[in-house]
């Protein structure tokens, strides 16, 4: 197995241009996607002024005067008291809009539907907002009488971009404020201000016992990870030029053990991805200072989890020989692995980041190898917990277990090529 080891080491060797693919590609792409894609643990958020129109069509005072005669009926209001505009949802909502940390994030400009639906054709504005008339009356009604389906905010736009996106997800933070406030009002013995707003709006949220994970710490570790997983499909790819020049053949003549050669080729493999792995670790760790004042216990932890993980990428390499081997054209097993490898390089948090995956699919992704790793990491990075460790690593033994022995049991015998 020595022998075949170091054959397998040197023809990689030999390949010069494939090294140094392998090795500048993941560093680039670090580079790249941690410039484009830096979180806010890195930096203040710079967010541009949204610039939206209001339009107004609840003026109706007949509807004021039905809204205090439903209040009467249900309590709300004596004989010789009335409700002012200002008391209603719809000056509420414009309060909360007039607020001062409201106004740096959106500028509102009061225009009629027309004007409104011309300036977002003409790209004036990005989106207008329309309160409907009986916007009151039929949040009131609602309220009391449970008729209708309540007040409706319309938001106009042309396309749904991002600005838009917050700026409904504003207006729906009033709306289930004023209803837990309703809520409670009407649940309540005592008096409430119903009219009581949110007091901020935005912040940073902060875990307690989380440290936040930039996003070149990410991507060393997503690109290590996925390159690391290149290196058996490399392995296969390699193994079938071997089948086609009848290297093998050629070893069974000179009465070596199959198995010898299958062997040789997961010992390479787990040599060459650990290599990968851990070069890319330490450049990126001197170019980008990734992890400053961490403990010796830390660097163990990481290489105990990525050591194990080059296990699981040797042996799937491994299977992929077997399958060289054992399939007439061995293209199908490259094939077979490459889509293997994006297929868990995109549910596993590799190829796209984990806040672009839906929730689903990242349960998903940490029952991949890559995708546990990259889970774990993240959180040895975040909450130094052993128990994390110890737990991805009795998981990823028995899958690296099992795709060796499906290897050996795929791999040919004598006889059997």
């Amino acid at each position: 197995m020595k022998l075949f080891l170091l054959k397998d080491l040197l023809i990689f060797w030999r390949d010069r241009k494939e090294m140094l693919i392998a090795l500048i590609a993941p560093i680039l792409l670090v580079v790249v996607l941690g410039l484009t894609l830096q979180n806010n643990s890195e930096g203040p958020l710079a967010l541009e002024t949204i610039t939206a129109g209001l339009v107004i069509e609840e003026t109706n005072d007949m509807n004021l005067q039905e809204i205090e005669a439903l209040l009467y009926e249900n309590g709300q209001l004596k004989e010789d008291e009335t409700i002012e505009r200002t008391e209603l949802p719809s000056s509420l909502l414009l309060d909360f809009f007039e607020k001062e940390e409201i106004q740096s994030l959106v500028s509102l400009q009061t225009l009629t539907h027309k004007q409104a639906e011309a300036s977002v054709a003409a790209g004036d504005l990005e989106a207008f907002i329309t309160i409907p008339e009986d916007f009151d009356l039929n949040v009131y009604r609602h309220l009391y009488t449970y008729e209708g389906q309540g007040g409706n905010v319309q938001i106009s736009a042309n396309n749904d971009s991002i600005s838009v996106t917050i700026l409904r997800e504003m207006i729906q933070g009033f709306v289930q404020a004023f209803n837990y406030q309703s809520a409670l009002f009407l649940a309540a013995d005592d008096e409430m201000d119903v009219s009581q707003q949110p007091a901020s709006i935005g912040g940073e949220v902060s875990l307690e016992g989380r440290q936040p994970i930039t996003s070149f710490q990410y991507f060393t570790l997503s690109m290590g990870i996925l390159f690391c997983m290149f290196v058996a499909s490399t392995i296969a790819t390699k193994a079938g030029v071997e089948k086609r020049e009848r290297t093998f053949e050629r070893i069974l003549l000179s009465d070596r053990h199959p198995l010898s050669f299958l062997l040789g080729k997961i010992g390479a493999a787990f040599v060459l991805a650990w290599l990968q792995l851990h070069l890319l670790l330490v450049i990126c760790q001197f170019a980008f200072q990734l992890f400053q004042g961490v403990s010796f216990t830390f660097w163990l932890g990481m290489l105990a989890v990525t050591t194990t993980f080059s296990i699981v990428v040797a042996a799937f390499a491994g299977l992929l020989t077997a399958l060289a081997y054992r399939m007439n054209n061995s293209s199908v097993s490259n094939i077979l692995g490459y889509i293997l490898i994006f297929a868990f390089g995109t549910i596993g948090g590799n190829l796209v980041p984990l806040y672009f995956i839906p929730y689903s699919l990242q349960e998903l992704g940490e029952w991949t190898p890559n995708g546990l790793v990259l889970a774990t990491l993240i959180q040895w990075i975040q909450q130094g917990e052993t128990r994390d460790l110890v737990m991805t690593i009795v998981l990823l033994l028995p899958m690296s277990l099992g795709l060796l022995f499906a290897a050996i049991g795929l791999f040919p015998q004598r006889g059997r090529l």
